[in-house]
């Protein structure tokens, strides 16, 4: 059981980053801790002592670590009213693997190449599909990635599940001798006889 805390700790750690996004662009990791009324956020960044208020004009989405966004507060996020849902913005959203995000209009993918034009920009850009860590239109849909948490605890599980029985059968764990003390098998537990 010492062998698999690490591995639930890396589990845990991987789900446990929440993202603010400003409408700029910038993107910090870190804690999402309150709202002040319809102002501002209070927002832990990841790296720094001392919590940050952001207006609540400038920020564009805040992503929590369950993959829910929470931005703008008190709507359900599976809601399909796009109206609503994304009322803080009029742009498609690209994050990349490194976490920078852009605010643009998505064109087309064609052959790992994403054509995007980020706001303020007079072309599209040509982006491999490697460098993309999701692809969000204006009206909710996903184009590339965030998959559901749940579906990676759910996979997580079934490794560590798969990787368990096979320590077990790997490791001498049920064999089919006639000696031991449990009437024809051996098991892990039971005693030797003694000669």
């Amino acid at each position: 059981m010492k062998r698999f805390l690490p591995l639930f700790i890396l589990t845990g750690l991987l789900f446990g980053q929440d993202v603010l996004i400003l409408k700029s662009g910038e993107s910090y990791n870190g804690t999402f801790i309150r709202r002040l009324g319809f102002s501002s956020v209070v927002f832990q960044v990841e790296g720094e002592n001392d919590s940050t208020k952001f207006p609540m004009k400038d920020v564009a989405m805040i992503k929590t670590s369950d993959g829910e966004l929470t931005y703008p507060f008190k709507i359900p996020t599976k809601e399909k009213d796009s109206s609503i849902l994304w009322a803080q913005t009029d742009f498609d959203t690209l994050i990349m693997n490194n976490g920078t995000t852009y605010f643009g209009e998505y064109s087309k993918i064609e052959r790992e190449i994403v054509y995007f034009k980020p706001q303020n920009t007079f072309a599209f850009s040509a982006i491999s599909i490697k460098q993309i860590q999701s692809l969000k239109l204006k009206d909710g849909q996903i184009i590339i990635g965030e998959q559901d948490w749940k579906k990676k605890i759910v996979l997580t599980c079934c490794v560590i599940t798969v990787v368990f029985f096979l320590l077990i059968l790997i490791g001498g764990g049920i064999t089919t001798t006639s000696s031991g003390g449990g009437g024809g098998g051996y098991l892990i537990g039971d005693t030797v006889p003694i000669q």
